[in-house]
């Protein structure tokens, strides 16, 4: 009889031994759930948010064999914010091409209402001083950093005092911003600035989706090739009245000059927003415009 015990023991052992490790199997295989993962998932967009931090400089370049003085453009992406104040006087001041440097007795610059500006001089300005050809220059520079900013009109003061006398134009108090219509930008050969298409003789388009499409069919020039990569495709545009979004495959990695043209081609259709994603890697990046 205690021969019959023991093995029945026995038996109950083995039995219990075996059902701990089934168990033990069983967890093994069993998946882990409700345990968050830092990695993106496969579709997931990463985005990018950029506020309004650019800041436009211009110039004038002796690009082609007829020596003729063509203006171009340059954005900087500022690291920390900058009052809009500044930043339109720094591009000013910065984009000063003049031979007695009128705009280095500018004071102040004041926006207000958005859309208009008010810029104070010293006593000691010069703008009387520019020649007619360098006045014409200058109201093209004027024109495009104005625009750049969403200006609408600018307001001239000698310190306290309203009006100033412009160039060949005499008297000035007031001025109003006006500047051709938009036809897209082109990026300048062996450097990081930007010509505008009405520059190099393009037409006058309707939408952004049709500057755009200009912009990338365009054959390169003398002096410039387009800011769009020929392995770029843009699957797809949106626009309305405050944005616009680009869609878009490409395996380049540095697109600094794409997105920067995009960003003076879709301030010249006055939104608020652009938008691009990147279907390739996965990233929206979203920039605030001026």
């Amino acid at each position: 009889m205690k021969k019959i015990l023991i093995y029945c023991s026995f038996v109950m052992l083995l039995i219990l031994i075996a059902c701990q490790q089934e168990g033990l199997d069983e967890n093994e295989e069993r998946p882990i759930e409700n345990e968050e993962s830092d990695e993106p998932e496969e579709d997931e967009i990463l985005e990018e948010r950029i506020a309004e931090e650019f800041v436009l400089y211009t110039d004038f370049e002796l690009v082609d064999e007829t020596e003729m003085a063509v203006m171009t453009l340059q954005l900087e992406q500022l690291e920390s914010p900058r009052d809009m104040n500044m930043r339109f006087m720094d591009s000013l001041v910065a984009s000063d091409f003049t031979s007695n440097q009128v705009l280095a007795e500018l004071l102040e610059v004041t926006i207000e209402d958005g859309s208009q500006v008010t810029l104070v001089f010293s006593e000691n300005e010069q703008l009387m001083s520019m020649a007619s050809t360098e006045q014409l220059m200058f109201d093209e520079m004027l024109m495009e950093i104005s625009h750049f900013y969403g200006i609408d009109e600018l307001k001239f003061y000698v310190e306290d005092s309203p009006g100033i006398t412009y160039g060949q134009m005499g008297e000035v108090e007031t001025m109003t911003v006006n500047r051709e219509e938009n036809r897209g930008y082109y990026a300048v050969s062996n450097s990081d600035s930007y010509v505008s298409g009405r520059h190099i003789g393009q037409s006058m388009t309707n939408t952004f989706e049709q500057t755009v499409e200009q912009m990338k069919e365009a054959d390169d020039g003398e002096y410039y090739y387009s800011m769009i990569p020929n392995d770029l495709e843009m699957t797809e545009i949106v626009e309305n009245q405050t944005e616009i979004e680009i869609t878009f495959e490409t395996d380049v990695i540095d697109l600094t000059a794409f997105k920067h043209g995009l960003v003076l081609t879709a301030i010249d259709f006055g939104v608020d927003e652009l938008r691009l994603v990147n279907d390739s890697q996965r990233t929206k990046t979203i920039i605030e415009l001026p």
